[in-house]
């Protein structure tokens, strides 16, 4: 689905909808017309299985939403012994969140857990939805570094139309290099959004040591 087809679904469903409906159907629609976007439908039938099939540690996913619902994102993929984290900055989120929940903001995630502590970070609509300076996202990338394990995985999703890209960000080219993931190239585009999606490995040696960045190629619409 196009995401002018999904805004367009939504506004008339929201037009169309009885207001003693509204609130259970409106959610429910737009829950089910986000999915079949591309850019989620990647997310949640290719890059989060992957995720679950990796056996990481813990693994932390920022950013929960009501559209589409993420409160049963612990229990739809088999993470096995996988601590599977949710965080947002916005404390009525929680309610979105998984079984481990933590509301707080991710340019301080560091201050919540220790260094090392996860092997991926999933970072999908916070910059430019929240996060939105320069100076706030660097600071996003260098605490997500923080957070992670040597060779963890990030996974960044922005839209073109909210901020400018994030790989032009110093940390980035400090502290990660450009990967691919099962079996997605480094970045993922796409020709009915405008939103990317990027895999990111967190450095084991600082830029110009023996581990040098590696480009992925891009592709739209995978």
């Amino acid at each position: 689905m196009h995401i002018d087809t999904y805004h367009r679904v939504v506004r008339a469903v929201d037009l169309l909808t009885p207001q003693r409906f509204h609130a259970p159907v409106v959610p429910a629609v737009a829950g089910w017309a986000m999915r079949r976007v591309p850019d989620r439908r990647l997310l949640e039938r290719r890059i989060l299985p992957g995720i679950a099939a990796a056996r990481h540690r813990r693994v932390l996913f920022v950013g929960t939403s009501r559209v589409p619902d993420t409160r049963t994102y612990h229990l739809d993929y088999p993470w096995g012994d996988t601590e599977f984290w949710t965080m947002d900055k916005d404390p009525e989120a929680a309610a979105w969140g998984g079984d481990r929940h933590w509301s707080g903001d991710i340019c301080a995630v560091s201050e919540r857990f220790p260094a090392g502590w996860f092997d991926c970070v999933l970072l999908n609509g916070v910059l430019g939805w929240g996060v939105d300076t320069g100076p706030a996202q660097e600071l996003a990338l260098e605490q997500c570094r923080e957070v992670l394990s040597p060779g963890g995985l990030l996974v960044v999703g922005w839209n073109t139309s909210k901020c400018a890209d994030p790989l032009r960000l110093s940390a980035v080219a400090r502290h990660f290099e450009r990967t691919t993931f099962a079996g997605l190239p480094a970045r993922c585009e796409f020709a009915e959004t405008d939103h990317v999606l990027d895999f990111l490995s967190a450095r084991r040696t600082p830029p110009g040591g023996p581990d040098q960045p590696t480009d992925g190629t891009t592709v739209r619409n995978p």
